[in-house]
C-alpha cells in the first residue's frame, strides 16, 4: 500500500520573498549613483569649459585680424609731414617718430595715448585735440630742423568720443581695443555676437569679453611679454634682435628696435591675467593698476603665489598660433 505524497510549496522551496534592501545594499547603490554622477557632471564641465575656450579663441582670433590689419597699414602710412630735401637718415627718423605717434594716437592701449600731448588730462577741453607735437633733429651740418603735426582724423574721434569721461581717469585698455575694433574700422562691430560684448565695470564703455566675461585687454607694444610663439624673448641677444629688426624702420635709424606684436589676452579658465607688469616685466611699471589684478581680486599679493605671479599659462591670445587666423 502506497504512502501519502508529500507535497512541499514552491514558496517553501525558494525562500521567503524578501521586502527590502539592507542597509549595506543602500549604500553601495547610493555610491555607485553618486560615482556616475560625478563622473557625468564632470564631463559636462568639461565640455562647457572646452566651449568657453573655444569661444574666447574665436573672439580673440576675429579681433587679432582686425588689428593686425590696421597694424600692417602703417609700413606704408603716408605721415603729415614734409621730409622733402632732408637727408635720408634723417627723414627716416622723422618718418619713423611720425609713425610711431600715429600709431599711439590710432592704437591706444592706455589713456594717456588719447589725451597726449595735453600736459593736465584731467582739465581737457575740445581745444586741445589741436595741441601739436614736434620733434627737432640734428643735420649733418650742425643744423637745427624740426617738424611738429597734430592728430589724425580718426584720433580725434577717439579724443571727442572719450573727452566727457576722461576727469575720471578710468578707461581701461580693453575698453580702448573695443574702440579700436569698433570707431576704427567701421563696421566691424557685426562680426560680433552680443556675448562677446559687455559693460563690465558698469561706466558706459563697452569691452570685448571672454568665455568667462571677463574683459579682454590689450597692449600695443609687449616688448617684454615672455609668453609669445611669434615675437623674440625680452632675453633675446643683440644678434637675435638684430635679424628680427622693428619693420617700420627699414633704414634702422633706431638700431635696438626689434619687431613686436600687438597682444590681445584672456584671463584664461582661473581668472587670472597672471603678468606681474610690476616685478617680472618691468617695461610696464608705470601701467595702470587694473593690469595685475586678478579678476574678483582687491589687489595684487606679490607675497602670495596663488595670486598672480606666474599664473599666466593658461591665458588665452594672439601670441600662439592657435588663436592667430
Amino acid at each position: 500500500m502506497m504512502g501519502k505524497m508529500r507535497t512541499i510549496p514552491i514558496r517553501s522551496l525558494l525562500g521567503r520573498r524578501r521586502g527590502s534592501f539592507t542597509l549595506a545594499e543602500l549604500i553601495v547603490t547610493i555610491v555607485i549613483i553618486s560615482i556616475l554622477m560625478g563622473i557625468t557632471w564632470g564631463a559636462i564641465l568639461r565640455v562647457r569649459q572646452q566651449g568657453r575656450v573655444a569661444k574666447t579663441k574665436a573672439t580673440i582670433a576675429k579681433i587679432n585680424q582686425i588689428i593686425m590689419e590696421r597694424y600692417d597699414s602703417y609700413r606704408t602710412r603716408r605721415v603729415p609731414i614734409d621730409t622733402r630735401g632732408l637727408p635720408p637718415l634723417v627723414a627716416a627718423r622723422f618718418r619713423l617718430w611720425a609713425i610711431r605717434c600715429i600709431m599711439a594716437w590710432e592704437m591706444p592701449d592706455r589713456l594717456s595715448d588719447v589725451t597726449w600731448p595735453a600736459n593736465n588730462p584731467s582739465n581737457l577741453t575740445p581745444a586741445d585735440e589741436n595741441l601739436p607735437i614736434s620733434l627737432t633733429l640734428s643735420l649733418p651740418n650742425g643744423q637745427q630742423v624740426t617738424r611738429s603735426m597734430t592728430r589724425t582724423a580718426l584720433a580725434r574721434r577717439y579724443f571727442r568720443r572719450f573727452l566727457q569721461g576722461m576727469p575720471s581717469g578710468q578707461h581701461s585698455p580693453a575698453e580702448l581695443l573695443y574702440l579700436i575694433v569698433t570707431e576704427g574700422t567701421p563696421g566691424s562691430r557685426e562680426l560680433f555676437a552680443e556675448n562677446e560684448i559687455a559693460d563690465t565695470d558698469g561706466d558706459g564703455y563697452f569691452e570685448f569679453v571672454d568665455g568667462w566675461g571677463h574683459p579682454i585687454y590689450f597692449i600695443r607694444c609687449p616688448v617684454a611679454f615672455p609668453d609669445s610663439d611669434i615675437q623674440l624673448p625680452p632675453t633675446a641677444t643683440a644678434e637675435e634682435k638684430a635679424a628680427d629688426h622693428d619693420p617700420f624702420d627699414p633704414l634702422r635709424v633706431d638700431p635696438g628696435a626689434w619687431r613686436v606684436v600687438p597682444l590681445i589676452y584672456s584671463a584664461g579658465p582661473d581668472g587670472f591675467y597672471g603678468l606681474d607688469l610690476q616685478g617680472q616685466l618691468g617695461y610696464f611699471a608705470n601701467w595702470d593698476t587694473w593690469y595685475t589684478f586678478p579678476v574678483g581680486a582687491p589687489a595684487d599679493d606679490p607675497n602670495n603665489p596663488d595670486d598672480y605671479l606666474g599664473c599666466h599659462q593658461d591665458n588665452i591670445h594672439n601670441h600662439r598660433a592657435e588663436t592667430m587666423p
